[in-house]
């Protein structure tokens, strides 16, 4: 059975959208960017205060990715890394393990101090084993905090973030 192969733009704006709407579900305003902006997907703002803060979103659509992001500009202010996990794609059983999509939340001085942009394919990481980036999950509150915006906690499934 060889790859499948599927249009990443789509499952890519669908990350985007999925990110716009968390961010509005928890009080932040948020807009898309306008076209052609390719350091940053979303403006997040605080009417009141003026502040805003940019936001690039990188998607993954397989469960069984490296869960690596390429990384090569940093001009936004945070990074949205989305697991949509649409199944497995490299594995032979392919519409296996399809999961809720993962957020992570990750401001950019944390992404520039782990990313070697020196590299030829310069990546992020996120792996299962590092206990590090679960502080990263689904940090909304990151965003509302750089912004100035109290959030009242934010309900996601069975868990509270």
């Amino acid at each position: 059975m060889g790859r499948r192969y599927l249009d990443t733009q789509v499952p890519s704006e669908g990350a985007v959208c999925l990110v716009q709407g968390m961010l509005c579900r928890a009080g932040i305003p948020t807009f898309e960017a306008p076209p052609f902006r390719a350091v940053y997907d979303l403006i997040a703002i605080n009417p009141n205060t003026k502040k805003s803060a940019t936001i690039q979103v990188k998607s993954r659509f397989q469960t069984d990715c490296d869960r690596s992001f390429v990384v090569n500009k940093f001009g936004a202010d945070f990074f949205a890394f989305v697991f949509l996990n649409m199944g497995n794609w490299y594995s032979h059983e392919p519409y296996v393990d399809i999961r809720e999509p993962e957020f992570y939340i990750v401001p950019k001085a944390e992404v520039e101090r782990t990313v070697d942009i020196r590299k030829k394919v310069p990546k992020f990481f996120i792996k299962h084993t590092d206990t590090s980036f679960g502080k990263f999950r689904d940090a909304w509150h990151l965003i509302a905090q750089t912004l100035d915006i109290n959030i009242e906690t934010l309900v996601r499934g069975n868990s509270t973030v």
